[in-house]
């Protein structure tokens, strides 16, 4: 009895796996069986402007054209192959349709690269390796077209995006470094001259961190400058907009602080009894805590406008970086998460300026 519950389940795994496998051999002989495109097809095929090159995982855009409409459900076949001399071509993941053009004639089409044979030809060993998309519509082939494109390595663009980082760090550090300032690492660069470390600062350098290095990232791996996204703008807005706040804040309580010592006149010297010796401790030095402790009272407190502000700022870097390392894009920014991001840094400020004055 055991033995045929093994038998028949063996049988129903294969009758699972074999369909699959089918259509996966029916994929690579549409590939490599049909002959290559020639001049007598009436159709066209552009490649999206801001991805002319992808890397192995990446996915093109590309825009499919035909002289007659297209038939309605008509099977679709993405294939690579390196543009060499007897290369042939392999099947892609199934290609997915982004849009169907108004007049029924055309098709914008995103096709994912599959990773490719390796081979020591010279024309694929640079940062982009020269590679055809080629699109076959319909069983009949009611088109067969290529188009050039660029295969890219992902580890130079990880390159760059780590030493942009790492630019960016270490010009700040410099500049606060020359001008006298004190701290250890990130410490330093998110630090104020009264030896606080600065919430809105940490959130400047993060941002400028992660956009600047997806935007290095991305343009090294599409071949072009591709356009920044509005919510990536408005992320740098708002917080910039909160790093504006806080110093004005500060400088508003810098000036009441002189117009009290100056309203109160020059001390008056004591006669004969000498002043008592004062201790001068070495100046202060920005901690990880003062991104969350603020003070009240003369005591240093858990503030949590300040925890909510930097944990939501964490939690949307991190998914732009994950987005951008996984798709290769610079994603757009859900209006949820700007208005999410507007709030807390909203409320950030707002306290600053409705808190009374630290003694």
């Amino acid at each position: 009895m055991r033995t045929r519950r093994l038998v028949r389940g063996i049988l129903f795994s294969l009758a699972l796996a074999l369909p699959s496998a089918a259509a996966a051999q029916t994929a690579a002989d549409v590939c490599r069986a049909l002959p290559p495109p020639t001049t007598t097809t009436s159709a066209d095929l552009t490649v999206d402007e801001n991805r002319p090159w992808q890397p192995e995982g990446g996915e093109f855009r590309v825009t499919l054209r035909t002289a007659e409409p297209m038939p309605a459900n008509a099977p679709l076949q993405a294939c690579f192959r390196w543009r060499i001399d007897g290369a042939a071509f392999q099947p892609g993941p199934s290609p997915r349709i982004v849009e169907r053009l108004a007049d029924g004639r055309g098709l914008v089409i995103a096709a994912r690269v599959p990773e490719l044979p390796a081979t020591a030809d010279a024309r694929v060993k640079g940062p982009a390796r020269l590679a055809e998309i080629r699109i076959i519509l319909g069983e009949g082939t009611a088109a067969d077209v290529t188009a050039l494109v660029g295969i890219t390595w992902n580890w130079p663009a990880y390159v760059a995006a780590l030493a942009t980082v790492l630019l960016i760090l270490l010009i700040a550090y410099a500049i606060k470094w020359d001008r006298g300032w004190r701290g250890s690492g990130l410490l330093l660069l998110i630090g104020t001259g009264k030896g606080t470390a600065s919430l809105s600062q940490f959130q400047i350098v993060l941002w400028t961190a992660v956009v600047g290095a997806s935007v290095v990232y991305v343009n090294m791996l599409s071949g072009t400058l591709i356009p920044i996204t509005n919510g990536t703008l408005g992320l740098l807005g708002i917080s910039a907009l909160a790093t504006l706040g806080s110093q004005l804040h500060a400088k508003e309580e810098q000036a009441k602080v002189t117009a009290v010592a100056a309203a109160a006149g020059p001390p008056v010297p004591a006669a004969a009894a000498p002043a008592p010796a004062t201790l001068v401790g070495p100046p202060r030095v920005p901690k990880l805590s003062d991104l969350v402790m603020s003070l009240e009272d003369g005591i240093e407190v858990i503030d949590v406008t300040r925890v909510q502000m930097l944990f939501f700022a964490v939690i949307i870097a991190l998914f732009v970086a994950i987005k951008v390392f996984a798709g290769y894009v610079i994603p757009d920014i859900p209006a949820e998460y700007l208005g999410l991001m507007g709030i807390s840094n909203g409320v950030f400020v707002a306290a600053k300026w409705t808190r009374p004055p630290n003694p």
